[in-house]
């Protein structure tokens, strides 16, 4: 049986030209025991002949094979791992120009026993250490919090506002909302993907019976952050212009771009729960890509956490080089800044998650090129907590599926046990 599992590939300038470009597999649930050998179908619906190139590789990382063919010729391959991983074919028109931006591959995944995917890198000794020793520094630092109502977006139904607080090396920065309840009310914090984030609140989620805190990941500034999406995006582009910020002071364990953010967010998760309003034993945290890494970081670290919900996270197995993997956004290792490999054992979601013993869920894409599917394996097989699931994304690419969606449900679900408002 073949299901179709990718999106189009449209091939050529002109529209007469175009190209749609389907990748199927011969098991629906995309899953494979080493040794055995993994079918893939290309079908190319084209109006003009087309040679199209196509690679199998370790999760993106060592090719294993490169080929080109004629899909009216040619449309089954078929390829297998001998050791756990994951198996991905991509597939383009040959000789365009990727890096353009007008040309995507078609990418596809199966995996060979995910379950036994282990880390590229052991754990340091000193890692957990590290990290309670600056958590308790960070302490020390006034939090400095600055909360300003956001008239604009509060109803009769919730109360929005701006806040930041202090973290090691700057501030960070997030918008709360509190519905206008008479009980205290449990709380979901939403970190963000990469990018510049929002200063828009969250509101209305859950039928209004949960308050949100949406917090960002940038030192903006008060001025600037309080100037909304617009200054924040301006903000955000000009730091762009200076370099990736996820690879600002790589070599340092404590100066890297994440180590402000991960002890910030920690700290406003702890005012969170010290509100009145907010119920402190229900506690939740998701977030997809950086704020997959994030919430599983935050989660594991933060004692209020109850709950963590992670879509595609990032950072994950930063070694995955030394087993041919490639490693997860946004690659420190591979990016040849000197020190990077040593700090980035301490900024591996893998190294987090084998302390987090909290509920949690886990969603990955099979065809995720960003966070690869081998890397997200890797940091779940991880995680010692007994209630873990995992959702196979089969097909999906660096997105959010229904297995997040069920995740967010989920997460809501125990968060409002106890809630007075079923009572």
């Amino acid at each position: 049986m073949l299901r179709k599992i990718t999106g189009s590939l449209f091939l050529g300038l002109a529209a007469a030209a175009a190209a749609e470009l389907t990748v199927t597999a011969d098991r629906p649930n995309a899953r494979y025991k080493p040794g055995e050998r993994a079918v893939f179908k290309v079908v190319c619906k084209s109006e003009e002949p087309v040679t199209l190139a196509g690679i199998f590789s370790q999760d993106g990382g060592k090719v294993i094979r490169r080929f080109e063919f004629d899909p009216k010729q040619q449309s089954e391959f078929s390829e297998t791992l001998k050791e756990p991983g994951f198996l991905r074919l991509t597939v383009t028109e040959k000789g365009k120009n990727l890096s353009a931006g007008k040309k995507r591959p078609a990418v596809f995944g199966v995996a060979f026993d995910p379950e036994q995917i282990r880390p590229g890198a052991p754990e340091p000794a000193d890692f957990w250490d590290f990290w309670q020793g600056e958590i308790a520094a960070a302490e020390k630092i006034p939090l400095d919090p600055r909360i300003e109502k956001l008239p604009a977006y509060c109803t009769e139904k919730w109360t929005c506002y701006s806040v930041s607080f202090a973290a090691p090396g700057g501030r960070v920065y997030g918008t709360l909302t509190l519905p206008k309840v008479s009980h205290k009310v449990p709380a979901l914090v939403i970190v963000p993907g990469a990018g510049p984030g929002s200063a828009v609140p969250v509101r209305g989620l859950f039928n209004n019976r949960i308050a949100v805190l949406n917090m960002t990941v940038h030192d903006f500034g008060d001025e600037i952050f309080a100037g909304g999406n617009k200054k924040i995006a301006e903000y955000y582009k000009k730091l762009q212009a200076k370099g990736v910020y996820s690879k600002s002071n790589a070599h340092d364990r404590k100066a890297y771009f994440f180590h402000r953010v991960i002890l910030g967010i920690n700290r406003a998760v702890d005012y969170l729960a010290g509100r009145p309003e907010i119920d402190p034993a229900r506690i939740g945290i998701q977030g997809s890509s950086q704020g997959g890494m994030l919430a599983l970081v935050v989660g594991t670290i933060n004692p209020h956490v109850s709950v963590v919900a992670a879509n595609v996270p990032a950072m994950c197995d930063h070694h995955a080089g030394r087993q041919n993997r490639a490693p997860g956004w946004p690659r420190l290792v591979s990016s040849q800044v000197k020190g990077s490999d040593a700090c980035a054992h301490y900024y591996d979601t893998v190294n987090f998650c084998r302390h987090l013993n909290k509920p949690v869920r886990v969603a990955v894409g099979f065809a995720d090129g960003t966070c690869s599917p081998g890397t997200v394996y890797a940091a779940w097989n991880s995680i010692p907590a007994a209630d873990k699931k995992i959702a196979d994304e089969i097909g999906m690419g660096h997105s959010v599926g229904p297995g997040f969606k069920a995740a967010q449900k989920w997460q809501f679900e125990m968060l409002s046990k106890n809630d007075k408002e079923k009572k």
